[in-house]
């Protein structure tokens, strides 16, 4: 083979070898900025559902107290994951009133939820949850692990859910205060009010189950994984 064919092989070897680094380096560093801003907003929605479940946990405990339905199982299980919550919210004064009331026998708990009933209020504000950041990130899903992104909708939907139900029990709770209604119609609001409320708690805690389900299972990579560079066959 004649030198100045091998010249120019050797020439356009190093051009093209040059081309593909210079394209695989770039291909590399746009999946490294992709995958940083996926995990920036993995722990944004993370946070956010922190919060989320965190209120939730409240709302359960009052309506659990507000029905003396309250028993050493539902402590324990709401201790941990308050003591666990890291936000800016104050958790001392629950955590401590969980601990303190664990500290007694069954039937002592009992009692207490008994007299929480009896104080509390029939009528209770509940706020509206939303994760505003959660479902706006949800829009670009495909950037995310097909489960972990299907986990993190079934939450949002639970969360609407939960909001369907808290309407419900605003309207009926505003009901019982209309101005002429009959007594019949007086028992079934507050029945209705009462039944919400009920599962305004039960909501609350399948989306805390869920949510820390989805904590479990993904403690590392929620992100789709690194694409595969395919070598073509040499022809």
């Amino acid at each position: 083979m004649a030198p100045w064919f091998v010249n120019i092989l050797r020439d356009l070897s190093g051009v093209t070898l040059g081309w593909i680094l210079g394209f695989a380096s770039s291909a590399i560093r746009d999946w490294l900025k992709e995958k940083w801003k996926c995990a920036d907003t993995q722990r944004a929605i993370s946070a956010e559902l922190y919060e989320v479940t965190y209120r939730l946990l409240l709302i359960l405990y009052s309506i659990e107290s507000a029905f003396g339905k309250f028993d050493r199982k539902l402590l324990e299980w709401m201790l941990p994951l308050i003591q666990k919550y890291e936000g800016p919210n104050p958790k001392e004064g629950i955590s401590a009133g969980i601990t303190g009331l664990l500290k007694n026998s069954d039937t002592e708990i009992a009692h207490f939820a008994a007299v929480q009933r009896a104080k509390t209020s029939s009528s209770y504000f509940y706020p509206r949850i939303e994760a505003s950041y959660t479902a706006s990130a949800l829009s670009h899903a495909h950037d995310f692990d097909p489960d972990y992104a299907l986990r993190v909708l079934d939450i949002l939907s639970h969360i609407q859910m939960f909001n369907d139900t808290r309407d419900s029990y605003v309207f009926y709770e505003h009901l019982t205060f209309t101005p002429g209604l009959t007594p019949e119609n007086y028992r079934n609001a507050v029945k209705n009010a009462e039944e919400a409320r009920l599962h305004l708690s039960q909501r609350a805690r399948i989306i805390v189950d869920k949510f820390n389900a989805l904590e479990q299972k993904y403690t590392s990579r929620k992100c789709k994984k690194k694409p595969q560079l395919t070598v073509l066959p040499s022809t």
